[in-house]
């Protein structure tokens, strides 16, 4: 849980950074950080399904 919690937080932060610079690269690992909380988020979800079915 503590991955998502970081990942979310850079996620932030480069979103903000996005809006000062206006640089490719930023935009690019802005998305690539964005699909990795999404990836996270849903595996944990999964995971605390897991666990309520038992």
């Amino acid at each position: 849980m503590e991955k998502l919690i970081v990942w979310s937080v850079i996620d932030v932060l480069l979103f903000v950074s996005r809006s000062f610079f206006d640089s490719k690269l930023i935009s690019l690992v802005f998305v690539f950080c964005t699909i990795w909380v999404f990836v996270l988020f849903v595996g944990y979800a999964i995971q605390a399904f897991d666990c309520l079915k038992k």
